[in-house]
């Protein structure tokens, strides 16, 4: 079976848990970091949910419009974020906030946006539950993502993203 990049159609040597991307070729991906239009216009493209998010700290510097549906934010405000800021986790409301509150210590969405930066690893379909605060009330929801690596940055895709109820 031949595998090809997503973007261009050239002949990948090798895909290796390219969850979200589907394959990108080298040439493809630098292009795609280039600039952040360039990587908006390719988050853009994709036909899910996706977080653009850099490492350190683990913030968004961008998200397509599904994403933006989905949370009920424009994307451009979502840019700065953590991911349970975006998400409206109950706990990065805390005093330490996303990823720092001891609740987030056993988050399976963080260890698997973690492991993404730390190791260069793929994740696909973390689910946990997530207790959700929407105008001033607490509901909890099922949240799944996918990861992958790109360069130095990490795509989040959002599989799954609603009450339990």
């Amino acid at each position: 079976m031949s595998l090809s990049c997503r973007y261009c159609g050239s002949e990948l040597a090798a895909l290796q848990d390219a969850f979200v991307t589907g394959g990108l070729c080298a040439a493809c991906a630098d292009d795609v970091l280039s600039t952040l239009q360039n990587t908006q216009r390719f988050i853009d493209s994709l036909g899910e949910p996706i977080l653009f998010m850099q490492g350190d700290p683990r913030l968004v510097l961008a998200a397509n419009q599904r994403a933006g549906a989905l949370f009920g934010k424009d994307p451009g405000q979502m840019r700065g974020l953590r991911g349970g800021q975006v998400f409206d986790c109950i706990h990065s409301l805390s005093d330490l906030g996303c990823g720092l509150d001891p609740n987030c210590q056993d988050c399976k969405i963080k260890t698997a946006v973690v492991e993404t930066f730390t190791q260069k690893k793929s994740s696909a379909r973390i689910y946990t539950i997530l207790d959700i605060v929407r105008e001033k009330q607490t509901t909890p929801y099922h949240l799944e993502v996918s990861t992958e690596p790109l360069g130095e940055f990490a795509l989040i895709r959002i599989d799954r993203f609603r009450p339990t109820g």
